[in-house]
């Protein structure tokens, strides 16, 4: 086996470890679940603070609670979706068109500059 066939199957086995993880443990409930580093040290939160309570949320089917914890959270979903599906599925027909779309560099700049973006509007906001 290739290393680049081995890449997709070791990702699908760690997501699917993530996922049961945050499915039976609630992250706001668990002293041992990790702790931004950012929040802990300035006290403002990070574009990302709230995504494994968005996942915990997510995965018990309540999405408007995940948008509560992390609004990008779920923009964030159809692309790294896409990203994936682009670097990793054997060719296709479409894996083309979405690799172009997903790894052009419009389109990462405007991913990094939205991340940002949130960090700031959620620290403002309060949110």
């Amino acid at each position: 086996m290739s290393r680049r066939s081995v890449q997709p199957l070791l990702l699908l086995v760690f997501l699917l470890c993530a996922a049961a993880f945050w499915w039976a443990v609630d992250p706001a409930a668990c002293r041992f679940a990790p702790q931004c580093p950012f929040r802990l040290l300035t006290g403002w939160s990070c574009p990302a603070c709230g995504l494994q309570r968005a996942a915990h949320a997510l995965l018990h089917g309540h999405p408007v609670a995940a948008l509560r914890y992390n609004f990008f959270f779920l923009f964030s979903l159809p692309y790294a979706t896409g990203a994936c599906l682009a670097a990793w599925l054997p060719s296709a027909r479409w894996r083309g068109r979405l690799a172009r779309v997903c790894f052009a560099p419009w389109m990462l700049w405007t991913y990094v500059a939205l991340f940002c973006a949130w960090g700031v509007v959620r620290n403002c906001l309060g949110i």
